[in-house]
């Protein structure tokens, strides 16, 4: 039942990551590292803690630096790596691996239905991308049209899953997909809005 620990440990990362209670979330998720490692056949053993660890900050970055998956593909490597190092079998490193993943996933998608991760993604995902002058609302716009469903536009930014997008009106605004990740310079279409939330959708 270690898996339990390793995925409380992940989810509690995104709780720290995605929501206000980040000091709780990463402190909480220290403890369930902790007791994921002391409840393990190998016990805390430096390798491992160092495998993890060097994991989960890649896997981090992993969505706030555009890397074409090559930052996660490594920190899932040094995960796993550290996993076997501490449970001494592969085969369970990687049930516990798979299971964590699909409990945090479960999670994340509950922070994203709920809210939390339009709100505050956008605070450290958009802190985190580059701009180039000609990605800035024109000096002389006076009238932003009002997004609405259906208007069309180009992504300024990588949206992972927030991001900018430009509108054809030359309007920049801030959007969110519905989990899925896509590159600068992606046609995209306005499926949605709630709130202050735009959903948008890649298109053809």
């Amino acid at each position: 039942m270690e898996f339990i620990l390793l995925a409380l440990s992940l989810i509690f990362i995104l709780v720290g990551v995605f929501t206000s209670f980040s000091k709780t979330g990463i402190g909480l998720a220290i403890s369930a590292l902790v007791g994921y490692f002391y409840l393990s056949p190998n016990g805390i053993a430096w390798p491992a803690v160092v495998g993890v660890t060097i994991g989960l900050i890649l896997l981090l970055l992993e969505i706030f630096i555009p890397s074409f998956g090559l930052i996660g593909i490594l920190g899932g490597a040094s995960l796993y790596w550290g996993l076997i190092q501490t449970t001494g079998d592969a085969v369970q490193a990687a049930i516990d691996l798979i299971l964590a993943l699909i409990m945090s996933a479960i999670f994340f998608l509950a922070l994203f239905k709920s809210g939390y991760i339009s709100k505050n993604a956008n605070k450290i995902i958009l802190k985190s991308t580059s701009f180039t002058p000609k990605e800035e609302m024109p000096h002389d716009a006076k009238v932003k049209p009002t997004p609405h469903i259906g208007m069309t536009g180009i992504t300024t930014t990588p949206l992972r899953p927030a991001g900018k997008v430009r509108l054809s009106s030359q309007t920049v605004i801030d959007v969110i997909t519905a989990g899925e990740h896509l590159n600068q310079g992606v046609r995209v279409e306005i499926q949605q809005i709630i709130g202050s939330k735009i959903v948008v959708r890649k298109i053809s």
